[in-house]
């Protein structure tokens, strides 16, 4: 199936998004995806995406440093 990706789209875009992909063409996925962190992901719950991406997993957390000197 294709995907559709939704960049930076509002929850009320997406969910129109999701609304005219139910229309158009069902077997489309839809991702949502940018600004998307643990802060903001509780805004899109009620959405019926099949992905959600999240570079704040990578970009955002405090590197640990796991060396070990011999």
């Amino acid at each position: 199936p294709y995907v559709l990706l939704c960049d930076n789209f509002t929850p009320r875009e997406a969910s129109r998004a999701v609304e005219l992909r139910d229309i158009m063409s069902p077997r489309t996925l839809i991702e949502i995806s940018g600004g998307i962190d643990e802060k903001t992901v509780l805004k899109y719950k009620h959405i019926p995406v099949d992905r959600i991406s999240s570079g704040a997993l990578t970009h955002s957390v405090r590197a640990a440093d796991f060396s070990l000197e011999v």
